[in-house]
């Protein structure tokens, strides 16, 4: 086969490999075809250079390393020599495998080493006999325009025998094992057609995402939980936990308790109000380092937990009276009908919060800022007359509670006139258990019967 013939097969061969998928099946493939020179490496000082061809398939195994199949056809002869000696000549096709080492594999240039095991066959002579060989090769890819890479590569074919020219060697052994085995080496040139490969700036991409995984395999190294606190600071200034994020549990991370809420990454609840940090940052947005954030006297879990009012609004109702007045002054902060006294003729209410000694008529101190709105009422409504009526529960003799609730209505009645309220204004009456407005069967029921009302004439 001469070197025209060689050409014009290996240009129909890129052609029909050029209209090939990239892939098959989902695996990434490479092939392509090259020619070049051989000689043997067999009788001394008479072999000639010769075209051979080849044509290979390839896939990607590991990121350095792929595999390649090839089929190669060269036509090895050597000459005469002066004395008469003859030669030999065979034409062979070469099958190989070989594995493919590259350190810059889908690079732009991709050194590469590669060594197998394959089989040839004297396709001329129609010998039955196949030879072994291990096919090793040196060489450098580099990409032409996307896709194609232009392939350079030294080549050395060691055969497994001493039977391919047919010419026993006696005095020069194969240089390369020391024994009687054939060979041929030379040189290939030729075109590669690749997956798809990522361009420069992909690259880039990809070295930064390198970067950014290596510095934070890094930083895990310090920071085993990744919460932003070195190991170092959190055994010994924070005595946080460096192998969990939220030491506590609270649903803050410790960086976050430490360096945004200033909360104590150690104690769930920092400002022991009920709630805990994670609560009052992400579901009630409280303040977890202050117990009472609406300053309304009630801290914020009483307002959530217990009377249900707003944790960042100081008069949840908006009547006028804040939460915590209103709860020390028995009144119902989500109401604001009770807010303030209103003394408009012909209204009936009921003081919340005036009390009394047990079985007594002498008032107690808690009564004194119910009893100062009252007296602050009757000087807005100057007008106004009022009946002040006591009332007890069931507790005790009949007669005694009438009595009792007659002497707390008085004793009300020399509160706001010692005040400078005119007694003229102010009337008194005791009902005893007669209008009771709860069930005396439990203690709460007494104790809103236990009461003062303020009647408007």
């Amino acid at each position: 086969m001469n070197k025209i013939s060689v050409f014009s097969l290996l240009v129909c061969c890129l052609f029909m490999l050029s209209t090939l998928p990239a892939t098959a099946e989902g695996l990434k493939l490479d092939y392509g075809a090259a020619i070049g020179e051989v000689i043997g490496d067999n009788v001394p000082n008479r072999e000639n250079w010769v075209p051979t061809f080849r044509l290979h398939l390839g896939m990607d195994l590991a990121p350095m390393l792929y595999t390649e199949v090839s089929g190669r056809y060269a036509s090895l002869n050597a000459g005469y020599n002066a004395r008469g000696n003859r030669g030999y000549s065979t034409s062979r096709a070469i099958m190989d495998l070989r594995l493919v080492f590259s350190p810059l594999h889908q690079g732009l240039v991709e050194p590469y080493f590669a060594a197998g095991f394959g089989i040839s066959k004297d396709v001329d002579k129609g010998e039955n006999s196949f030879h072994p060989l291990i096919p090793v090769a040196a060489g450098l890819r580099m990409e032409l325009v996307p896709r194609v890479m232009l392939d350079v590569s030294g080549t050395y074919d060691l055969f497994l025998s001493d039977e391919v020219d047919g010419i026993e060697r006696r005095g020069k052994m194969n240089p390369i094992t020391d024994g009687k085995h054939d060979a041929f080496y030379g040189w290939l040139i030729g075109l590669t057609i690749v997956p798809e490969r990522p361009t420069s700036e992909d690259r880039q991409i990809v070295k930064m995402q390198q970067v950014e995984e290596a510095t934070r395999k890094v930083a895990l190294l310090a920071d085993p939980d990744d919460d932003g606190i070195i190991t170092t600071d959190e055994l010994g200034a924070f005595t946080t936990d460096p192998m969990a994020a939220d030491t506590d549990g609270d649903g803050l991370s410790d960086s976050s308790e430490l360096q945004t809420y200033n909360s104590d990454p150690v104690d769930p609840d920092s400002d022991n109000d009920g709630l805990n940090d994670g609560q009052e940052v992400y579901t009630y947005f409280t303040l977890p380092t202050v117990s009472d954030t609406d300053g309304d006297g009630l801290n914020d879990g009483e307002e959530v937990n217990l009377y249900r009012t707003d944790p960042l609004k100081s008069d949840t109702d908006t009547g006028g009276m804040g939460d915590g007045d209103e709860v020390v002054k028995e009144r119902d902060p989500l109401d604001p009908s009770d807010d303030e006294i209103v003394l408009d003729p012909g209204t009936s209410l009921v003081l919340k919060g005036v009390h009394f000694e047990i079985s007594s008529a002498q008032l107690t101190e808690k009564s004194v800022s119910i009893l100062e709105e009252a007296h602050e009422a009757l000087l807005k409504f100057p007008d106004a007359e009022v009946l002040i009526v006591g009332h007890s529960d069931i507790t005790g003799d009949v007669a005694f509670n009438l009595d009792l609730s007659r002497r707390r209505a008085a004793s009300v009645k020399t509160w706001l006139v010692e005040r400078g309220i005119d007694e003229d204004r102010l009337a008194t009456d005791g009902k005893g258990i007669a209008e009771p407005i709860a069930d005396n069967g439990t203690a709460e029921g007494r104790a809103r019967n236990r009461r003062i009302e303020f009647i408007v004439k």
